[in-house]
C-alpha cells in the first residue's frame, strides 16, 4: 500500500517506491508507472514511442535493474538532457501523486484558492566599512499561496530594518521549490514585486523580486507574484536583506 510499482517492458518491475509520507493522512493508494513497451497492454502494439522509451529507460539501468538513474549508458547514449529527465522522473511522480490523493486540496478543504502559508525573514548583513556580518538584520512578516485562477504564486509582506540608525537598505525576495526531504535548488521565477511606498526602488532581475529604499524609509509593505507554475508543489518565500548602518561612508 502507498507504493508506485516502476515497470516498463513485459511486466518488468524495475522498482517498489515507497510513497506513504504523500498521503498526508489523506487517501491511501496503489500506483503504477507504466512506461515503454508495458504501456501497450490491452491497446494493441507498443508505438515506435513506446520502443523509444524502453531503451531510454533500459540505459537508466544499473546491472541490477532496480532502478532508473543516471547511469553511464544514459549519459553516453543521450548527451542531450538524458540524465535530466530521468533524475526528474521522481519529483514528477510525486507532484502527481500528491494532486491525485490529497482530497483536501483537491476538494477544496484547505481554505480558499488562495492559501497563504507563513515564513520567517531570512539571514542578511549589514555593513559598515565594507565589512559584512551575518545576522538577522531586516524583520517582518510575509505569506505567499497558489492562485489556482492564475496558476501563480502570489505573496506580500512587510520588511523593516532591525536597526533605527542606518543609510539605507535592501531585500531580495526568491521563491524556491521545496523537495520532501527540504529545500531545493530549483527556483520558480518572480516577475512582479510592487511596494506601497512609491519612493521604494523595486524590480526584478534573474528571477529574484528586489526592495531598495533610503534612509527615510522604515517599513515597506510590498505584493507581487511569480510566472505560471503549471506543477503547483510546495514552496517557500525568501528574504535576503543588506542594511547600510549609520555612520558608513
Amino acid at each position: 500500500m502507498n507504493k508506485v510499482a516502476f515497470f516498463r517492458g513485459a511486466g518488468m518491475v524495475v522498482r517498489y517506491w515507497d510513497r506513504d509520507r504523500v498521503v498526508l493522512g489523506d487517501r491511501d493508494f496503489y500506483a503504477t508507472l507504466v512506461c515503454g513497451r508495458a504501456r501497450a497492454w490491452g491497446n494493441g502494439g507498443p508505438t515506435d514511442a513506446d520502443e523509444d522509451i524502453e531503451m531510454f529507460l533500459r540505459a537508466a539501468e544499473p546491472p541490477e535493474h532496480d532502478k532508473w538513474t543516471s547511469t553511464e549508458n544514459l549519459k553516453d547514449g543521450y548527451k542531450l538532457g538524458g540524465p535530466t529527465a530521468v533524475d526528474g522522473l521522481h519529483d514528477d511522480v510525486t507532484e502527481s501523486l500528491r494532486k491525485l490523493v490529497q482530497q483536501s486540496r483537491s476538494r477544496g478543504k484547505l481554505g480558499p484558492k488562495r492559501l497563504a502559508k507563513r515564513f520567517p525573514i531570512g539571514r542578511g548583513s549589514s555593513r559598515r566599512s565594507d565589512s559584512p556580518t551575518p545576522g538577522r538584520v531586516i524583520d517582518g512578516d510575509t505569506t505567499v499561496g497558489f492562485n489556482n485562477d492564475t496558476d501563480r504564486w502570489e505573496f506580500s509582506g512587510y520588511l523593516e530594518p532591525t536597526v533605527d540608525d542606518h543609510h539605507g537598505w535592501s531585500a531580495t525576495v526568491t521563491l524556491r521549490r521545496m523537495a520532501e526531504d527540504g529545500p531545493t535548488e530549483d527556483f520558480i521565477p518572480v516577475v512582479s514585486i510592487q511596494p506601497d511606498d512609491l519612493s521604494v526602488g523595486h524590480g526584478t532581475a534573474d528571477g529574484k523580486g528586489n526592495l531598495e529604499a533610503d534612509e527615510t524609509v522604515n517599513g515597506i509593505q510590498f505584493e507581487g507574484y511569480s510566472e505560471t507554475d503549471p506543477r503547483e508543489g510546495e514552496t517557500r518565500l525568501e528574504v535576503e536583506g543588506t542594511v547600510q548602518l549609520g555612520g558608513d561612508d
